[in-house]
Parts: structure tokens; C-alpha cells; sequence
């Protein structure tokens, strides 16, 4: 009797510890994920990455009503707070891209970066 009891208790305690380890591996996960995305120092050239990758600018083009063609242009949609905006999918502005998916989380944090760093070219 003493025998089954103390395999429950170790049963119980062995599930206890994955579970706890589980949870903490994926939260040193998610904090690495985030810790891996480097917004110093954020240059219009990579903006412009950005936005070429996640395929803005076929759309937004010299024609388009919101252009993000050039320096100038990205510089303008980023100041009037458009560029954040959209990506970010905030109440108010035309969610871009205007599919229900944003695009990467560090792409996001990377242009917020940029504009608060003073838009550098």
C-alpha cells in the first residue's frame, strides 16, 4: 500500500515538473524571439527592405494615393503617423497589408524604431 502511494506521489510530482518546465522554456523562447529583433540604429534603407519584402511597394507606388516609392514619400507616411497605422492594423486607418495578417512583429517594432530615432536616411 505504502508502495502505490509513494508511485502516485512521484507519478503526480514528475507531471507537475514537465508541465512547469515546459512552460518555462517556452516563455525563455518567446523572450528570445523578442530579444532577437535589433531596432538601433534603424536606417531608411532597411525601412525600404521592409516595406519591398512585405510587398508594399508594388502597390504603393509614385501614383498611389499613399506612395512609398522614396525617401520623402516613407518619411511623410511615417511623420502623419499613416505608415504605423497601417501596419499595425490601428482603429481609424486602412489595414495594410489589407489582408487579416500583419506583417512580422519585428518589422513593426523596426519602423516604430525608425521614427522615434528621427526617420534617418
Amino acid at each position: 500500500m505504502k508502495q502505490t502511494v509513494f508511485f502516485i506521489f512521484l507519478l503526480f510530482l514528475t507531471c507537475i515538473l514537465s508541465v512547469h518546465c515546459k512552460k518555462d522554456s517556452v516563455e525563455k523562447s518567446n523572450q528570445n524571439n523578442t530579444n532577437s529583433c535589433d531596432t538601433t540604429n534603424v536606417t531608411y534603407a532597411r525601412i525600404f527592405s521592409i516595406l519591398s519584402n512585405n510587398s508594399c511597394t508594388g502597390c504603393h507606388g509614385a501614383a498611389s494615393s499613399v506612395p512609398l516609392n522614396n525617401y520623402e514619400n516613407v518619411k511623410a507616411a511615417a511623420l502623419s503617423g499613416r505608415l504605423v497605422g497601417a501596419v499595425e492594423h490601428l482603429s481609424g486607418f486602412t489595414p495594410m497589408p489589407n489582408s487579416n495578417q500583419k506583417i512580422p512583429e519585428c518589422d513593426r517594432k523596426a519602423i516604430k524604431a525608425w521614427i522615434n530615432q528621427g526617420t534617418k536616411n
